[in-house]
């Protein structure tokens, strides 16, 4: 786990700042460029698929994930669905446990993780243990009614937008003691800070420079959440 993790920070560095290529120009003069995997500024210029029994090729086993989500060829989003009487916890500790060992390669770009059996739905990063796989209960807004459900989990983190938001904005890896942990902002993260920054560029615009309050409780990561906010300014403002 420790080694796919480096794998995975490294890659996420790739797909986020570019990569570094090296080439002769017309005249023969050797020039460095960095070519964007994704367009972040106008989703729609992506390529995105769903593949539903993706085969991949392992060192001793051949694996059929259930769904596997591409974005320009990048296998971003792994999704592990199960019948409905099915605990997602057996999921998690089974099945991705054993995706892990036997088909790592298919996680290296991974973003994140969606297990669900239809009425639970969670939302983990690839080293998150069972305690930080969480539901994703309102699409656009804070004010929405909580649901629960598939659907609201598909429109929330994987719509073309909020899918390259999460990539590029909501993503972190920090060290620990126990090795390296990749964070991906939780629904009330992500609504937050994008609600934070909407709220600043109009400070800004009517030159009050009243942001306003950004309340979040006890244990609900404002840390990151500061974090989230200071790296998406950086990057698109």
């Amino acid at each position: 786990d420790k080694h796919l993790a480096a794998i995975n920070k490294d890659k996420h560095d790739l797909l986020v700042k570019g990569v570094q290529v090296s080439f002769q120009d017309d005249k023969g003069i050797l020039q460095k460029k960095r070519l964007r995997v994704f367009d972040f500024d106008h989703p729609v210029n992506n390529h995105f698929l769903a593949v539903r029994q993706f085969e991949v090729v392992g060192k001793l086993y051949n694996c059929r994930p259930d769904v596997v989500g591409f974005v320009n060829g990048i296998p971003l989003v792994f999704f592990e669905l199960k019948a409905h009487h099915t605990d997602l916890r057996d999921a998690f500790d089974k099945n991705i446990s054993h995706y892990k060992d036997a088909i790592p390669d298919i996680l290296y770009c991974n973003a994140f993780i969606v297990l669900s059996n239809g009425t639970d739905s969670r939302v983990g990063s690839l080293t998150a243990d069972w305690g930080r796989w969480v539901e994703w209960k309102r699409i656009e807004r804070e004010d929405e009614p909580r649901r629960v459900s598939l659907e609201v989990m598909l429109r929330g983190t994987c719509d073309r937008a909020r899918l390259l938001d999460l990539v590029e904005s909501f993503t972190l890896f920090s060290e620990h003691k126990a090795g390296l942990v990749k964070v991906l902002g939780q629904n009330h993260q992500y609504l937050g800070v994008n609600n934070a920054i909407t709220s600043m560029l109009e400070a800004r615009k009517l030159g009050h420079g009243r942001g306003g309050v950004f309340w979040q409780t006890q244990g609900s990561g404002k840390s990151f959440s500061m974090v989230f906010f200071a790296q998406k300014v950086l990057r698109k403002l």
